[in-house]
């Protein structure tokens, strides 16, 4: 599934989920690097003007309560206060779960693209991902930070989509002229 990327002219980027623990990140991420991709660890990268930060698979900050929790003590907020993150540079943000968006806010970020809700992928589930996730599928909007969370192409349980569909997102950054 990764054979597509070995061929991109572009720089790519990788964070690990929640599903990539259970197999094993070190595992993934060594199969992630063989096919082309920069995995991001709780880093910055840079392409051109744009600031990368790529952040594990971790919870909001230290009050979250996630069903997915890791076992990892560090958060969004910690790691955000750690990251040398340059003020007034476009910043964009990956992180497989729509957390910390506050933090990320607070940091001057622009953009953050995360999936980990599957939007529910099968009802009733569909329902009960609203509620769950503040941020379930497609666009959103916190003060000044934009938020995009992909419904993803793979399934959890069952292989099957009911009331959701399986997507790969294009998005086309341009830059603001100030």
């Amino acid at each position: 599934m990764l054979k597509p990327f070995e061929t991109l002219n572009i720089p790519h980027y990788f964070v690990y989920g929640n599903h990539d623990e259970h197999v094993g990140v070190k595992q993934v991420t060594q199969l992630v690097e063989k096919s082309g991709a920069t995995v991001l660890m709780n880093e910055i990268a840079y392409f051109k003007d744009l600031q990368i930060v790529g952040l594990n698979n971790m919870l909001a900050d230290s009050n979250a309560l996630d069903l997915h929790a890791t076992n990892h003590t560090e958060t969004v907020e910690t790691i955000l206060n750690e990251l040398d993150i340059k003020e007034n540079h476009p910043t964009l943000i990956l992180h497989h779960r729509p957390a910390g968006v506050k933090f990320m806010d607070n940091k001057g970020a622009q953009l953050l693209l995360a999936g980990h809700t599957h939007a529910g992928q099968m009802f009733p589930f569909t329902l009960i991902a609203k509620w769950m996730f503040g941020y379930n599928k497609g666009h959103y909007k916190y003060n000044n930070l934009h938020i995009y969370v992909s419904e993803g192409v793979g399934t959890i349980f069952s292989p099957i989509r009911f009331g959701t569909g399986s997507e790969i997102t294009l998005l086309r950054l341009i830059p603001v002229k100030n």
